[in-house]
């Protein structure tokens, strides 16, 4: 349950730093950033929501986890490519780090969950 729980503490920190974003970057930068963070915490509760009594239902819960998974990576990507736009400072340099940590930690935590689901429901009809 703890990929529940990052995953929810990233999206309360992404609509945090939402308020912190200078206004002529929110339609720009901030507000694709809270709906990435939405999208990745709706995946994973509705992977977490599936009651697995067979392969398919094993595979559709795989499936939230991926989508979850690449969700993460691109909002990294989205962030990393803020970082680099030079005279612009859109967060400080440490938020931005424990954003990204926050982020490493639910990719780890996902990965750790399906790796597991693997070995739970591999003998499954």
């Amino acid at each position: 349950m703890q990929f529940i729980i990052t995953a929810q503490e990233l999206y309360a920190a992404t609509v945090q730093q939402y308020t912190k974003i200078p206004k002529r970057y929110t339609f720009l930068a901030a507000l694709p950033f809270v709906e990435m963070a939405g999208e990745i915490l709706d995946h994973v509760v509705e992977g977490n929501s599936f009651p697995v009594t067979n392969q398919h239902e094993a595979q559709l819960r795989r499936d939230q986890f991926l989508l979850a998974q690449a969700t993460i990576r691109s909002l990294t990507c989205r962030i990393e490519a803020l970082m680099r736009i030079p005279n612009v400072q859109i967060l400080d340099i440490d938020t931005m780090e424990a954003w990204m940590k926050k982020l490493d930690k639910e990719l780890i935590l996902l990965r750790a969950v399906m790796k597991s689901d693997r070995a739970r429901y591999k003998n499954l009809p």
